[in-house]
Formats: structure tokens, C-alpha cells, sequence
């Protein structure tokens, strides 16, 4: 290399490194706050140092019943991707999401049961949504499959429960007769046989032209 052809490099180099001290000295002291005029306190080296409670983390669980992803059918996750879906498609991004495969018989009572449990329906005791048992009467049947009563184990809210983490389950089969604590939250579960069942019911305020309707 020439002496002229390093000026030239040095040259090119001196306004780069400029520049970057430049950006490194805006981001360092450019948002810095102003600086406290007050004399400075005394600091116990031995204090513990206090920290705030880390923010509380949260799982949302959607569960679109009867909902068919079929791939060659219903392209439920393509048309996410390409916007069709908006709203799945933000649950995908922020999410983990995939296919299930039922469990026999395909009906809700036993799928729910086996994804809020992880455990099939010889072990978590829900077989179908009517269920007769050996002993019983067969004029009616014995249990529901839609009430928590059903299960022989637990759901994934009763173990938050325990561990003293709240859980809010809304239209949710299997969680009636409710099963939480004081922290809990339970509104409308679905067939449970327990509480009142309404129809939709629309809100609107009552305008002048609607009332003389009436």
C-alpha cells in the first residue's frame, strides 16, 4: 500500500469513527434525565435492595369448539396467515397453536375432558355426554358428561388452584358445579346441570322510535 492510497483510507476512516462516537454519545447521554440537585444521601451497603414483584404472567387458552381445520378443506390456519382471520391470526403470532386429534367418541364432553385433564377417557371417567353406569338406572342417565362432577381427576384450573393462582373460565364444559376457590372465577358453564341457562340477550338503549314500536 502507497503513503497516499493510507492517507485516502485514514481519511474515509476519521468521519466514520466520528460519526459513531457521535451516535454512541446521543443514545448514552441524550435520554438521560435530569440530574437530581439535591445533596447526595447516605446508602447502607449491607440494605438489602428493594426490588418490585415481576410482572404476573398469564396463559390464555382458547378452545373453538367444533371448530374444522381440515387442511384440505378448511384452511382455517393458511387464512389466518393471510388475514382472513385477523383475530386467530393474532392468537397464532402470540401463541403456540396445532391440530388435535379427538379421542373416541369424538363428542365435547370427552375432548374437553382429555385436554383440561392430559389424560384419556378411561382415566378421567368421561365417556360421552350421557353416561349410564352399572348399577344405576337405565330410565335416565346416571351423570352428565358435561358436569365437573364427571371426572375422577382433576382439571388443569384445580391444580392453579392449589398453587394459589386464579383462573377465570368462561363458557367452559366440565367447570359446573364450579370447582375454584375464592380466587376463582367461573361464568357459564356449559350444560353442567347447574345454574341458570338464558338465552343471547341484545343491549341497546331504548330510543323514542323503538318505544312508540312497542
Amino acid at each position: 500500500m502507497t503513503r497516499e492510497s493510507a492517507s485516502n483510507d485514514r481519511r474515509r476512516v476519521v468521519p466514520l469513527a466520528m460519526l459513531l462516537l457521535l451516535v454512541a454519545f446521543i443514545v448514552l447521554f441524550g435520554r438521560r434525565a435530569p440530574r437530581d440537585q439535591s445533596p447526595p444521601r447516605e446508602v447502607d451497603a449491607e440494605a438489602p435492595v428493594a426490588t418490585g414483584p415481576a410482572p404476573a404472567q398469564k396463559l390464555h387458552w382458547f378452545i373453538p369448539d367444533g371448530m374444522r381445520c381440515d387442511p384440505d378443506l378448511f384452511r382455517v390456519f393458511q387464512w389466518a396467515r393471510e388475514g382472513e382471520l385477523p383475530h386467530i391470526g393474532a392468537l397464532m403470532q402470540r401463541g403456540s397453536w396445532g391440530y388435535s386429534i379427538p379421542t373416541f367418541p369424538s363428542h365435547t364432553p370427552t375432548n374437553f375432558a382429555t385436554l383440561l385433564t392430559g389424560a384419556y377417557p378411561e382415566t378421567h371417567g368421561v365417556a360421552d355426554g350421557p353416561m349410564h353406569i352399572e348399577g344405576h338406572s337405565l330410565a335416565r342417565p346416571a351423570v352428565g358428561g358435561f358436569s365437573s362432577t364427571a371426572r375422577k381427576i382433576p382439571a388443569v384450573w384445580s391444580l392453579f388452584d392449589d398453587l394459589g393462582r386464579s383462573s377465570f373460565l368462561l363458557s367452559m364444559p366440565g367447570s359446573t358445579p364450579p370447582e375454584l376457590g375464592p380466587k376463582g372465577i367461573t361464568v357459564r358453564g356449559r350444560w353442567g346441570g347447574w345454574g341458570a341457562d338464558f338465552p343471547s340477550l341484545i343491549f341497546e338503549r331504548a330510543s323514542g322510535e323503538r318505544v312508540r314500536n312497542l
